[in-house]
């Protein structure tokens, strides 16, 4: 049916619509082949994780110790790969959209149903980023809005981007010149990414906080997932503090507001505008930085109506600020290429130190089971604890204390599922080995075998993010080339 705003009667509309999309000279875009394979293995992936921590939650209910850090895993895993399943919904929904446009009209075909935009009844649009993925939103009579994603159509994006700019290029022009020709002021949408994920980190370092507290938890797992979280709380605090609250303008300059500074820069005291692109892995992304004296504004695509504020700052800055830019811009990219190789170096290394890490304690815990398989002796151990605190007082984390040499020495190890829970009291064999009794373990623990496929697991998905680093640096070393080729053909 027709947006609000439209004079047709229902049927007259729906036979003009028919009429419209008949013809052979509809264009019709869908999502790539790659994208479309990729939507149902990605529900599939998000959907096994998220399942995966609602049974670590039911299991920690049912398991007669009540291990109440399970339960946190449970609900940290839950929450997080839950909200991806739920957001891969929605791409899987996005991934299936068909757009088809004719002279008069744009159809948009999806799971949830199809909708017709007549160019008549636009009255307004926003081109976002103006790179050719970004999403275009459009505006119609009565105020209704209709955003236009290209981020799924891969190589048809750019020309269903041109087809749709072609079609309302004269309201294009028109509101271009009202936004420059006006003082504006643009307040920005709260960060509510940034807002939402510090309050999910702060409850689950509450929640692991709580967890660490139990008489039967780990506390180095604690540790981990309490680091980990603070870790995310700063990154995204940093990401909202730097947020742009507000933009205003006016005949004098442009002013932008953020949480802890205001920036003003007057029209004649630009010294330098230019544009940078920024490769993503979704395509190209821009920013726009305006230089004055000690004063720079860096503004981002992501922002509504950058390509309008783009255009105003173009058109008010002088000559001589655009021609500085050009050098800066040189300048900037130079920057941005070292910049790429130092975090390539130190991911690289971080990469290869934790791979060592990693392989040097697995080989050091094989050869001290090895040595305790050959040269061990057994003795019985009583189990001390730690007492979980529930009313069957089994345990997984086991304390236990033997005799050897006439000298007490005591243990502690982490019983795994599939192993038999203990009770303190329970008497256990343990092997040690004769030089170094305090060199020992739970027989039950002794399989030698055991961590080997953690272990190639972990070198595996390493090995992985190894690759994707080679990867990029290769993409980045074939982008160096394009650009000394166009370079030689410029000159």
């Amino acid at each position: 049916m027709g947006e609000a705003g439209s004079n047709r009667s229902a049927p007259a509309e729906a036979s003009e619509i028919a009429e419209q999309f008949s013809g052979s000279n509809v264009q019709v875009f869908r999502a790539s082949k790659g994208n479309l394979a990729m939507a149902p293995i990605m529900l599939a992936i998000f959907g096994f994780a998220a399942g995966s921590g609602l049974y670590f939650i039911i299991s920690s209910y049912t398991d007669p110790a009540n291990h109440l850090q399970d339960r946190g895993i449970g609900y940290m895993v839950l929450t997080v790969f839950g909200a991806m399943f739920v957001l891969s919904i929605y791409m899987t929904v996005i991934t299936l959209r068909k757009y088809e446009i004719s002279e008069h009209s744009l159809r948009e075909s999806s799971p949830l149903g199809v909708r017709t935009i007549f160019w008549a009844d636009i009255i307004g649009i926003d081109p976002g980023k103006g790179t050719p993925d970004a999403d275009v939103t459009l505006i119609l009579r009565g105020g209704a809005k209709r955003t236009i994603s290209f981020s799924l159509l891969d190589k048809k994006a750019p020309e269903l981007r041109e087809a749709l700019l072609q079609h309302t290029q004269d309201l294009r022009n028109q509101q271009l010149a009202e936004f420059i020709g006006a003082d504006g002021n643009l307040p920005m949408s709260p960060p509510w990414a940034s807002i939402i994920g510090i309050v999910i980190s702060l409850g689950l370092m509450a929640f692991t906080w709580y967890a660490s507290t139990h008489p039967n938890s780990t506390q180095d797992v604690s540790a981990l997932f309490m680091f980990m979280q603070v870790f995310w709380v700063l990154l995204l605090a940093l990401f909202g503090w730097g947020y742009t609250r507000k933009i205003q303008w006016d005949s004098n300059g442009i002013t932008v507001s953020s949480i802890v500074s205001k920036k003003h820069i007057p029209w004649a005291a630009i010294e330098s505008a230019f544009c940078r692109n920024l490769n993503t892995k979704n395509g190209q992304t821009e920013l726009l930085t305006v230089i004055a004296g000690s004063q720079k504004i860096v503004l981002g695509a992501s922002m509504p109506s950058y390509t309008l504020l783009k255009e105003l700052i173009l058109k008010k800055a002088s000559e001589a600020s655009l021609k500085a830019g050009e050098t800066d811009l040189i300048k900037a990219e130079v920057a941005e290429n070292k910049q790429g190789n130092w975090i390539i170096a130190i991911c690289l290394v971080l990469l290869l130190g934790v791979m060592g890490v990693l392989g040097t304690m697995f080989f050091q815990k094989r050869a001290i089971l090895q040595n305790l398989e050959r040269s061990g002796v057994s003795a019985m151990a009583e189990v001390t604890g730690r007492d979980c605190g529930c009313d069957s007082h089994l345990i997984r984390d086991v304390e236990y204390k033997f005799q050897a040499g006439g000298l007490v020495y005591t243990g502690e190890w982490r019983l795994t599922k599939g192993l038999p829970s203990m009770h303190i009291g329970d008497r256990a064999e343990v092997v040690y080995l004769p030089g170094n009794p305090s060199v020992n373990r739970l027989q039950m623990l002794m399989d030698t075998s055991g961590g080997i496929a953690s272990f190639v697991f972990m070198m595996v998905l390493l090995g992985m993010y190894l690759l994707m680093i080679g990867l990029v640096v290769v993409e980045r070393n074939k982008k160096r080339v394009r650009k000394q080729a166009q370079d030689q053909s410029a000159d």
